[in-house]
């Protein structure tokens, strides 16, 4: 490894097991990538698998046993599960622990089975002392959520399933001694059962939700038996399950925890250093969490200093942090510093196919910055809701990409018609490959629809892709001829091999009566917006209509926003995007109009129909009309006889997003 990353790749012993890296791979696995067999097939595998290639000493395995969740709601039944009770099967589990030992790291999965037992922390017919805090990031109006959908295909809950992780089954009772013998025997078992299929360890969750943290504070506990009250009751029964799966897993099992909530919803610092300290003799590794708000630049890292305050407090087992640091230089500073032992960075390993050559070879300016999108959590509850990565596109097919791959028989000159996201990454796959391509932009500077990154401070986390793509081609030397439109006739004349049109889309109308007074839309307003006028009406409901809102009341117009739906951005992930932009029109004072249709456009005034059928006007000086866009395929096709090979990709092929050109560069760039 390169001593640039010196601390991040100290080897460190725990359980006489010696960990490669001080990386961990957390509990994050995406969902569709399983089918309906009841075993770990080749897309489960291979993730697993490819996070240990690329230095994840430590995988955190979401617990994929429970066959009920095949019969959720939501995104929950397309996690990947299986019958673990089935002979056949622990097969598969027994070849996916291996696969992942290939590569000289340690598999650790889930060991909380809460969602499966008809059991809680408290008395049902006693109501909580605390009301459930509002989650400000939902930003529904009541008469609204029943047509928030989370996920196509959503149903109500079947009687007698069990819930999501972290939640109980409906009709749950309150656990009485006899209850938590038997938690404790089931959750043996279930370690045990992992343990002889070959895995290294387990982890068990003090947070999420789950009854064995709910125990912990008065917040979520508050029975009256020797179970509640004070603190040495309420952590009574978490030491008791821990200390039993110690001793029935023996001395060489990996027992992993992830820490308890830490602060005003959970426990308070000294408490938890204390609950933890209990636990040390038991346990080999804590994992911490602290949460700041999606999307915000920090420079603090809010777990380790959670971490620092445990260790202040004398705890003494290695802490592992969760962290939003997206880059190599902070992680290795952090346990340069004594304030972690290891690292947890879920959306780094996600997000860069080729981490492990990085780490080696010390090259941290190659590495993919996440821009914190979500969709590896779903990536819209309108459209496919598939798991993915908008800047990695090989998650999702690791276990066939390589096989998709054509060898290269002759090195050959490529045109790239566009400096989008698509082109350049296109240009850098086939720079890899041995091809020599060459980028043509007729404007000014690379990057596209994603230039408009430059101008807003909340999309801090685009404008770093889009300067990490700038430097890429620079550190790749592809050549780019800004300001330069190419032409059918030039690209023939100059002998490419290849010609590739990545010509995007353009914005188009809303088919508004009066649309075509305004000349604005969703793209056009960036770096613009001093001519516009005081008050601004933008219509349209997408992300794209949400941002622009967004952007120019952060520039200090009035700005009311009308849309059809009933959240802003709904085509975005619905678990953290839709939310944040939600939140921050509102911290921004964008005024929404929800469940509105606009029908006019006039100087000065828009005209819309309310949810309850009043035809209602706004005043303004200036509107933002978004109509989606239209792909520039004209312009596209006028080169498919400038070489003898022609090919389309991103939005001049089919309108999409950015996640949708950059596979189609990688497909392409494969087959070249």
């Amino acid at each position: 490894m390169h001593p640039r990353f010196a601390a991040l790749t100290e080897p460190l012993t725990l359980r006489g097991k010696t960990l490669k890296t001080r990386m961990l791979y957390p509990v994050a696995q995406p969902h569709f990538l399983q089918a309906n067999q009841l075993f770990p097939d080749d897309p489960v595998v291979s993730y697993y698998a490819s996070r240990a290639k690329n230095g994840a000493a430590i995988l955190l395995m979401q617990d994929l046993t429970n066959l009920d969740q095949r019969k959720m709601p939501a995104d929950c039944g397309h996690f990947a599960m299986y019958d673990m009770d089935d002979i056949g099967c622990q097969n598969g589990f027994t070849f996916m622990a291996e696969m992942v030992h290939y590569y000289g790291s340690y598999i650790t999965p889930e060991l909380n089975l809460d969602n499966r037992m008809p059991l809680q922390v408290n008395d049902p017919s006693v109501p909580s002392p605390y009301p459930m805090p509002m989650n400000p990031f939902m930003m529904v109006d009541k008469e609204d959520e029943d047509e928030v959908t989370a996920a196509p295909g959503e149903k109500p809950m079947e009687e007698g399933i069990s819930g999501a992780p972290g939640r109980p089954m409906a009709g749950a009772r309150m656990m009485t001694r006899a209850d938590m013998d038997e938690y404790i025997r089931v959750h043996i078992q279930h370690a045990k059962a992992y343990q002889n299929l070959g895995f290294d360890g387990g982890m068990f969750d003090f947070c999420h939700n789950f009854n064995i943290g709910k125990f912990l504070t008065p917040r979520t506990n508050w029975r009256t038996d020797e179970y509640g009250g004070s603190f040495e009751n309420r952590i009574r029964f978490p030491v008791e399950v821990i200390k039993a799966i110690r001793k029935a897993v023996g001395e060489k099992y990996l027992l992993v925890v992830n820490a308890p909530n830490i602060g005003p919803d959970g426990m308070d610092m000294d408490e938890a250093a204390m609950f933890l300290k209990e636990l040390e003799p038991y346990i080999d590794l804590l994992q911490v969490r602290g949460r700041h708000p999606d999307h915000e630049k920090v420079t603090v890292c809010e777990s380790a200093e959670l971490s620092r305050g445990l260790k202040e407090r004398g705890v003494k087992t290695p802490i592992a942090i969760s962290t939003y640091y997206k880059d190599l230089d902070s992680l290795n500073n952090v346990i340069a510093s004594g304030d972690a032992d290891l690292v947890a960075p879920g959306h780094l390993f996600i997000c860069n196919e080729h981490l492990g050559d990085i780490l080696r070879d010390g090259n941290a300016e190659d590495l993919n910055p996440c821009i914190e999108c979500h969709v590896c959590r779903g990536t819209s509850s309108v459209g496919d809701w598939m798991s993915h990565c908008t800047i990695n596109p090989e998650i999702g097919m690791e276990h066939r990409a390589k096989r998709l791959i054509e060898p290269v028989t002759r090195q050959k000159r490529v045109a790239l018609i566009g400096g989008g996201p698509g082109a350049i990454k296109c240009a850098m796959w086939l720079k890899d490959r041995g091809h020599t391509p060459v980028i043509f932009e007729k404007s000014d500077a690379l990057g596209g629809q994603i230039k408009t990154a430059e101008y807003p401070e909340f999309k801090w986390e685009l404008k770093r892709y889009l300067d990490f793509l700038r430097n890429q081609v620079v550190r790749k030397d592809i050549e780019v001829r800004l300001s330069t439109e190419a032409t059918p006739e030039a690209i023939k004349a100059e002998g490419f091999d290849v010609v590739i049109a990545a010509t995007g889309a353009t914005p188009k109308k809303p088919g508004i009566e009066g649309d075509e007074l305004t000349p604005w839309n969703g793209i056009n307003i960036y770096g613009q917006q001093e001519k516009l006028g005081k008050k601004v009406v933008v219509i349209g409901g997408s992300s794209v209509a949400a941002e622009a809102a967004c952007y120019l009341a952060e520039c200090g117009h009035q700005v009311v926003e009308i849309s059809r739906q009933a959240r802003l951005a709904y085509d975005l992930n619905p678990i953290r995007s839709i939310g944040y932009m939600n939140a921050k029109a509102a911290s921004l004072g964008v005024t929404v109009i929800k469940k509105a249709k606009t029908t006019k456009i006039e100087a000065g005034k828009v005209t819309y129909t309310d949810r309850k059928g009043n035809t209602c006007t706004v005043e303004c000086d200036d509107v933002v009309a978004c109509g989606g866009m239209e792909p520039n395929s004209t312009s596209a096709i006028a080169f498919r006889f400038a070489a003898p090979e022609f090919y389309m990709i991103g939005d001049c092929r089919q309108p999409g997003n950015m996640r949708n050109a950059i596979r189609d560069a990688y497909a392409l760039a494969m087959r070249i």
